[in-house]
């Protein structure tokens, strides 16, 4: 009986993405992955994505098919000379030389809308440090059509790239990469179905990728390649790796137990040629996350948070300031809540909301998922959506509140940065900040609603987080000096 309801626990309830993830990570535990082969070469990297891409859409009610999808790559000739035309972009081979290459994407989840333009927070920085070191160039590949970004760049791209569209016959399929590996997946994972043909479409599309950045790095001929979000990038890292050039991911979320990404339970002793060789990272605890995971194969370089000693991340409007004005003559605490993808406001925090009347819960959208929460949701008297809150630098609006509140965004990082405290109410949260729970950096939920308890205790609460917390998730370093050293 016991078993039979572990079974119907592990293979009938809805998946959300902590039991996606844990799925995934068993696997990996449980068989010999890093033994899985492509003419010789360590392939799991490879496989390893698309399975967790397709647990991911899964976990959003989405039947599209694996990311790497080899009959949707590429650009045809009529959108390239529209591309060409609006973006000036460019064939692979015609980028020229440069010791560096910055790779972003056209709508990256990095852009932050400032009065002169889009700022990208985590590439501009390094692409304005690397200027000093070197020739640099910024570079948006276009892997399949995108809708084109409507706002200028403070930081405009030296490069778009459209990746031509190839003529792809029928896929011989892969027999085999190793042992009984798609009986294993269909197995253990049930609403995974990889057969003999998804599996060969998935590798011949990731070595679609690898041959059109490789074309890249071969015209440009750069010592350094960057890029944010590892998982899109992998065919990236294994061209650079190929070509003698040195690849390095840069941080943009937690790099922690919250995502298999960055989490591994098999590495083999000389790494996946997939990944890069060093991760850029915000702080200490994330370094050592990565130093405990990859075994050495990939080396952390702890290069800060750069956005957040910008004057450009400080933009207010001043719409902005005479709303939280207002807030401020009304209640005796705000509270800044960050939305991720999210389509409503959960019930723990409506419920904290009706418990706390004095407090105002205002609701800050992710602007990669904005128009996923209704600007009419329903919502308590004290919790605030307002169209002037929604725009700017998180940091700038963290600034004015008390306290912060999220399921699990990375907010945390800069509201601790000003000496904000976070309070998580999620297994996602938990899981994200672990150890930064353990250490008193940022606390569950139930803390807030004990503080909002009392004025004076809140009061001393916040001036004690202020005084021996501030700063502890971010290092701060010259990001000019460790670039320096890497490169």
């Amino acid at each position: 009986m016991r078993f039979f309801l572990s079974y119907l626990e592990k293979y009938f309830t809805p998946l959300d993405i902590g039991r996606a993830m844990t799925l995934l990570l068993e696997f990996e535990k449980q068989n010999p992955v890093v033994s899985l082969t492509l003419d010789r070469v360590p392939c799991w990297h490879i496989l390893r994505y698309g399975i967790w891409m397709k647990l991911w859409k899964k976990t959003n009610n989405s039947r599209k098919a694996m990311v790497f999808n080899a009959y949707k790559l590429g650009i045809g000739a009529p959108q390239r000379e529209s591309y060409k035309t609006e973006l000036g972009a460019t064939a692979p081979n015609d980028v020229t030389r440069a010791d560096y290459l910055v790779f972003t994407n056209l709508n990256s989840s990095d852009r932050t809308l400032m009065e002169g333009g889009a700022y990208q927070r985590i590439v501009d920085p390094v692409v304005e440090a690397l200027s000093t070191l070197g020739t640099v160039r910024k570079v948006i590949p276009l892997k399949t059509p995108s809708n084109l970004a409507g706002e200028p760049y403070v930081i405009e791209p030296d490069y778009v790239v459209p990746d031509p569209a190839i003529t792809i016959g029928e896929i011989p399929p892969v027999r085999s990469v190793g042992w009984n590996f798609l009986q294993e997946v269909t197995r253990h994972f049930r609403i995974v179905k990889l057969n003999e043909q998804r599996l060969s479409e998935l590798i011949v599309a990731y070595k679609v990728l690898e041959e059109y950045y490789a074309r890249i790095l071969r015209a440009a001929q750069p010592k350094v390649v960057f890029f944010m979000n590892l998982g899109i990038h992998m065919p990236l890292c294994e061209a650079a790796k190929k070509l003698g050039i040195r690849s390095v991911e840069l941080q943009h979320g937690a790099q922690k137990e919250n995502t298999p990404i960055y989490t591994w339970r098999q590495v083999p002793a000389a790494g996946y040629p997939g990944l890069p060789d060093y991760f850029g990272v915000w702080g200490e605890a994330d370094a050592r996350h990565i130093r405990d995971v990859f075994n050495g194969t990939v080396k952390p370089v702890v290069t800060g948070y750069e956005w957040l000693n910008s004057p450009l991340n400080r933009e207010m409007t001043d719409d902005c300031v005479k709303a939280i004005r207002r807030i401020r003559e009304n209640y005796n605490t705000i509270a800044l809540y960050t939305l991720q993808n999210q389509k409503e406001l959960p019930k723990d925090i409506l419920d904290l909301a009706n418990r706390t009347p004095n407090t105002c819960f205002v609701i800050r959208k992710h602007p990669k998922w904005s128009n996923g929460f209704p600007d009419s949701a329903n919502i308590a008297e004290n919790v605030i959506l307002d169209p002037a809150l929604q725009g700017g630098a998180i940091i700038s609006l963290l600034e004015l509140v008390d306290v912060h509140i999220t399921r699990d965004s990375t907010s945390a990082y800069e509201a601790n940065y000003l000496g904000i405290p976070t309070f998580v109410h999620s297994l996602e949260g938990h899981r994200m900040y672990d150890e930064e729970i353990q250490n008193g950096t940022v606390f569950d939920l139930n803390v807030l609603e004990k503080l909002l308890s009392s004025k004076e205790g809140l009061a001393e609460f916040l001036e004690d987080y202020k005084s021996s917390q501030t700063g502890v998730m971010v290092s701060k370093v010259s990001l000019t000096e460790v670039l320096a050293a890497i490169c």
